[in-house]
């Protein structure tokens, strides 16, 4: 019968999610029927174990001082053991039935008061044993795209926002075809924090391209003579006609991260400082390169937030770096130099454009929506949004 009533339940989620796609109700089902099994037999086993403990407080009711023993052992008991699948008592909240029997005055400690604390919390035991399950499920065997992801939260949902994501990688490729044919050099610069999101949101630009005619620029720890000629260092790493080049990090690595650690000198920051402009404008004007500047951004909390998720993780451990380490301590530093950059480099024909990336899905998305909209493309369609105001900003 339980199996029925399980098998029901299970039907009629799939008909209320039926416009979904298919795999997706799969995976689905297959966790509520995964879900709902552990309920059951886990629900049958406490209940048992909590019936034992209800029917020897109310035999204990005429002896005051061994009733109010047994109640103090389970409430040390239901805040300290588990059950199987590492599924805690603590978590179910069953401490909750000895103290709230302990808030009972001396005449309302009766056998039909225990039963309604008792029944109170059996009502709503289902809804507690399908969350906790669902956390543990989810913490011991997660989605990949949510693992790889460090489990942030997103306002779009996973679904949604890869259907977004392939919308938008489809004109990707339509825009890097064009470029292609029309002989152009597109390069966009990546900048920000360290955990802001670009080389996750430069991986999604690139996904679909053809690699013969794209480049990621990440240039290492820059030799002397390299550091000496700052400029000439990234002049060998430009698009030639026909190709899209994406710098995760760039030239402004001068303008920010370098002053901020010491690794470059007064003179050389404002010798940098004092030229880029007019470098950028060459490169513009007379090298006929499209130039966009991205600047993502994230709070602070958020920042240290990744940083330990970065650490824990299996795969991505080897992320945080020494110098990400440096860093966190150097937060208004950052900032002081990044807003000198702005308030230097953004220009009408090179503005920088702030993306806010607390979100990385919603950054991700808004960053491509961006370049999209700045070109007229073969077959573009015109459906496509528009960068949300709410998370884009060009720095005026």
């Amino acid at each position: 019968m339980n199996s029925l009533l399980q098998y029901y339940k299970s039907v009629k989620f799939f008909l209320k999610d039926i416009k979904k796609p298919f795999s997706k109700l799969a995976n689905d089902l297959k966790d509520r029927w995964f879900i709902s099994k552990k309920v059951y037999d886990l629900k049958s086993t406490l209940i048992m174990d909590l019936e034992n403990t209800r029917i020897d407080l109310i035999s204990k009711l005429d002896n005051p001082k061994s009733f109010m023993m047994s109640l103090k052992n389970y409430k040390h008991e239901f805040r300290t053991k588990k059950m199987e699948n590492s599924v805690s008592l603590v978590d179910l909240k069953l401490y909750t039935i000895p103290k709230s029997i302990e808030s009972l005055n001396t005449r309302d400690l009766t056998k039909s008061k225990i039963d309604e604390i008792y029944q109170e919390y059996y009502d709503e035991l289902d809804n507690k044993l399908y969350k906790v399950i669902r956390k543990i499920k989810n913490k011991t065997f997660p989605d990949f795209v949510d693992f790889v992801e460090y489990g942030e939260e997103s306002k779009i949902d996973k679904y949604e926002y890869k259907k977004q994501k392939i919308e938008l990688q489809i004109e990707m490729v339509k825009l890097q075809e064009w470029a292609v044919k029309n002989g152009k050099k597109i390069a966009i610069v990546f900048e920000g924090r360290d955990a802001a999101g670009k080389g996750s949101s430069i991986k999604r630009f690139t996904e679909w391209l053809n690699p013969k005619h794209f480049r990621v620029v990440a240039l290492g720890i820059p030799t002397k003579e390299e550091s000496e000629n700052w400029f000439e260092r990234y002049e060998q790493h430009l698009p030639n006609k026909g190709e899209i080049f994406f710098f995760d990090r760039s030239w402004y690595n001068r303008a920010v991260i370098e002053p901020t650690m010491g690794y470059c000198k007064k003179k050389q920051y404002e010798d940098f400082m004092g030229k880029v402009n007019t470098w950028e404008k060459e490169l513009i004007e007379n090298e006929d390169i499209i130039l966009f500047k991205f600047w993502f951004s994230i709070k602070q909390d958020k920042q240290i937030e990744r940083f330990n998720l970065r650490k824990e993780s299996p795969l991505k451990y080897w992320k945080f770096s020494p110098n990400d380490k440096k860093t966190i301590n150097k937060w208004d530093v950052i900032t002081k130099y990044k807003e000198q950059m702005f308030n230097n480099t953004s220009t009408d024909v090179s503005p920088w454009v702030v993306i806010k990336s607390n979100d990385k899905r919603i950054s991700r998305l808004n960053s491509m929506r961006y370049i999209l909209s700045k070109f007229d493309y073969d077959n573009k369609d015109n459906g496509t949004p528009s960068p949300n105001e709410e998370y884009v900003k060009i720095v005026q």
